[in-house]
């Protein structure tokens, strides 16, 4: 069944290839804008899960376009995620499992998402995270950005534990994921020769949550909410721990107290207003106008299909 669907999808774009002309066929191949946006999950405040999320520009985009409130990653690990995104394999499929697993040698070149838009006739173009930062193949890229430089590190205090968070006294310009944006904005206004494929990896809110101090201060650690499944949350982390091997344990003590799903600033708090925090930075990214506000290309329609790697489903 699989070999005869193939073979007729084949027959249907040769038909129709011939039976169009030329100028149909540019018509018919919109510029493509791809925004990966790491570790965003749905605190955002189009999706209505948290109340306290500050993401105008996200939500501006969305309103724009279809929007999907159940999409889930096809792995909850950065590098297998992204492989199975770009070449539409599963991690069962390809073999990449986990974040040391080389991609490159597991993935044809020609199998990717990049790749099926070069033998389209695209330009295809990209900045920042767009596969797992550790493997890198430029050779699908017709330009890529060389180099975004690095963010500035934080004075003191850099979070609990291993997770790490900080406000910078630094600005917007000084990130890196502002220059990827701004290499994205200056693509777009360029008139392009042939319909483009444009990918944009930001790499917040992905830790450490380090962001310009005005972004923390829009998250006040007094004002903030807990999620009310906090308590089940806790247990499933303890069980996880106490059910790990003998010796030292994999995960230190759970930060948050017992009980309320609202009380005064402590760890927890800060856990859940620095990703936060991180999101409405991803908002300032942008050097003239917020994300989605560029159009795509000049005179031709574009698609824009904004992507953070979901986790597990959750309860509500």
């Amino acid at each position: 069944m699989a070999k005869r669907l193939l073979v007729s999808s084949a027959l249907a774009a040769a038909l129709w290839a011939a039976g169009t002309t030329p100028t149909a066929r540019a018509a018919a191949k919109p510029n493509v804008l791809f925004i990966a946006v790491d570790d965003l999950n749905h605190w955002v405040g189009y999706l209505g899960r948290n109340k306290q999320t500050i993401t105008p520009n996200i939500d501006r985009l969305a309103a724009r376009g279809v929007r999907f409130s159940r999409s889930y990653c096809a792995a909850p690990v950065c590098n297998p995620s992204r492989a199975a995104l770009m070449s539409g394999m599963r991690p069962s499929t390809t073999g990449v499992y986990d974040n040391s697993d080389d991609w490159r040698s597991m993935i044809p070149q020609d199998l990717t998402l990049t790749s099926t838009f070069r033998k389209a006739g695209y330009r295809v173009m990209g900045a920042g995270k767009i596969y797992h930062d550790a493997f890198k193949r430029r050779g699908e890229w017709d330009d890529y950005l060389a180099g975004a430089g690095k963010d500035p590190l934080p004075q003191g205090n850099d979070g609990v534990g291993v997770i790490k968070f900080a406000p910078l006294d630094a600005k917007d310009e000084d990130l890196s994921d502002w220059k990827i944006v701004q290499y994205g904005i200056d693509q777009l206004g360029r008139k392009q020769d042939k319909p483009f494929f444009l990918a944009i990896g930001l790499h917040k809110p992905h830790m450490p949550w380090n962001v310009p101090r005005k972004y923390y201060d829009m998250h006040p650690l007094d004002k903030i909410q807990l999620p009310p499944t906090l308590d089940r949350a806790k247990s499933l982390l303890r069980g996880a721990v106490n059910a790990g091997p003998p010796g030292p344990r994999t995960a230190p003590p759970h930060p948050c107290p017992a009980s309320p799903s609202r009380f005064p600033a402590g760890p927890c708090n800060e856990l859940v207003a620095r990703p936060r925090a991180t999101s409405s930075g991803v908002e300032g990214r942008s050097p003239s106008r917020g994300p989605g506000a560029a159009s795509p290309g000049r005179g031709r329609r574009g698609h824009r299909p904004p992507w953070g790697p979901r986790r597990s489903p959750e309860p509500r």
